[in-house]
């Protein structure tokens, strides 16, 4: 079953009275999951792969840790010939300029393409939640991705694992 973007938004907003942007924790918290697993499975059904890169499971995030695994998502990109990565801004809604996180990874871009391991015409464009609301779609993927790689049970891996690929660093 496909579902169109404007019923699958009208669906949460009724849901979660409008409270945007959402992340996967909150499904969790409000115990929605109804709503979580009909986001999610129209937003896999979206897309042909699902490529997860993680580093160390049980370690914590780090900013090195985020662009190694930024780095090797734009090298799997660039060899399916993907030339635009839209990713989460990680600046404050309240701050009107790039920040240094989003640096970081436009920094990584540059790297890459600069040392010809990537094309010089892959991009990096950073939106917040509040920009585009299917940049939740990523962030749920990647929750249930680790509570797989846990070896949590968790049953909705099995709407991600056929379109799924995953690379530990």
């Amino acid at each position: 079953m496909k579902f169109e973007p404007e019923q699958v938004l009208e669906s949460l907003t009724q849901v979660f009275d409008r409270d945007f942007p959402f992340k996967a924790a909150k499904f969790k918290r409000k115990n929605r999951y109804g709503a979580y697993k009909k986001f999610l499975i129209w937003g896999v059904s979206q897309v042909e792969i699902n490529l997860i890169i993680a580093k160390e499971i049980d370690s914590k995030g780090t900013e090195s840790t985020r662009q190694e695994c930024l780095t090797e998502l734009l090298i799997q990109l660039d060899g399916l010939e993907i030339k635009e990565l839209i990713i989460d801004s990680r600046k404050s809604p309240l701050d009107k300029s790039i920040g240094k996180l989003n640096s970081d990874d436009l920094l990584s871009l540059k790297l890459l393409s600069g040392c010809n391991l990537i094309s010089r015409d892959m991009k990096i464009v950073h939106r917040t939640d509040d920009e585009d609301f299917l940049i939740s779609i990523p962030d749920s993927i990647a929750w249930i991705a680790r509570k797989f790689l846990k070896d949590e049970l968790f049953p909705e891996w099995k709407i991600l694992e056929n379109n799924s690929k995953i690379t530990i660093l």
